[in-house]
């Protein structure tokens, strides 16, 4: 576990942590409030090539023209400091340094073409996949955390895609399978996770796994439809976005509640 041994400083941590991964969204959202592209079968999303996650290529001049623009050349700045960063996690004991590295690199390289640092993130993605495992445990079941590493691997799947071979974008694609999508069936199936729609989990853990499967969805000849996986994560991100009061309130208040969006937000995007 990547806990501090002091609450308070875990506490502060998580929540500027929170505060810094959101960067990204904000941009984007600032941008592309009104992009909604429509994916209706597995066949459709391969078509739509790489990114398309939150954005297309059609998208990267306007968000470069943001990178100096007035109103979000200081979000930029944050992610460019975050990009340039050049150590990174050996394993699962710090999943969010491991999380904020490979997503503002990948990011960076997506919207500048910089091949230097998507070379490094491309080194940090396939470094990752070799971990035997992306999953914080906690009393033998996944714990919120194990979204950080799957939420990154599928953004950096989809912003790295032109710099990456076939066979390294095949053990991306098995890795996101493996780690990420059959761990999290299988705790839906033994009904770990029934309850935790209702509180900020739901969010980090549902809605980082199921960033890292529409990141892939298409792709993969094996199992095109990433069934029974993404009908799995459809229905628990349903559940999650039910439990809101009809007023837009959360049962754990405002705090919990941005930590469960900072990752949702992505899959429900």
């Amino acid at each position: 576990m990547y806990m501090t041994s002091n609450p308070d400083r875990y506490s502060t941590l998580i929540h500027y942590k929170s505060f810094i991964r959101i960067h990204v969204f904000i941009l984007i959202f600032l941008l592309f409030a009104a992009y909604n592209p429509v994916i209706t079968s597995p066949a459709d999303a391969a078509s739509t090539g790489h990114p398309r996650l939150y954005f297309t290529s059609a998208d990267i001049p306007a968000l470069q023209a943001k990178m100096t623009a007035p109103t979000t050349s200081a979000v930029w700045a944050g992610i460019k400091n975050e990009a340039m960063q050049t150590s990174f996690p050996t394993d699962t004991t710090d999943l969010i340094t491991a999380h904020d590295r490979l997503e503002y690199a990948s990011f960076y390289y997506a919207v500048t073409g910089d091949t230097t640092v998507g070379n490094k993130a491309k080194g940090w993605l396939l470094q990752v996949c070799t971990w035997p495992s992306w999953m914080s445990i906690t009393d033998g079941h996944i714990y919120y955390s194990g979204g950080l590493v799957p939420v990154a691997v599928g953004e950096a799947y989809d912003w790295l895609y032109p710099l990456m071979s076939d066979t390294e974008r095949q053990t991306v694609r098995i890795a996101i399978i493996e780690k990420a999508l059959k761990p999290l069936q299988a705790e839906y199936k033994n009904g770990m996770y029934i309850y935790e729609a209702k509180n900020n989990r739901g969010g980090q853990l549902f809605g980082g796994i199921g960033v890292a499967g529409l990141s892939i969805l298409g792709d993969e000849p094996s199992n095109p439809t990433l069934d029974p996986y993404m009908g799995t994560i459809s229905s628990l991100m349903r559940d999650y976005v039910n439990a809101y009061d009809q007023n837009g309130g959360w049962s754990e208040g405002i705090a919990y509640q941005f930590h469960g969006l900072a990752d949702a937000s992505g899959a429900l995007y």
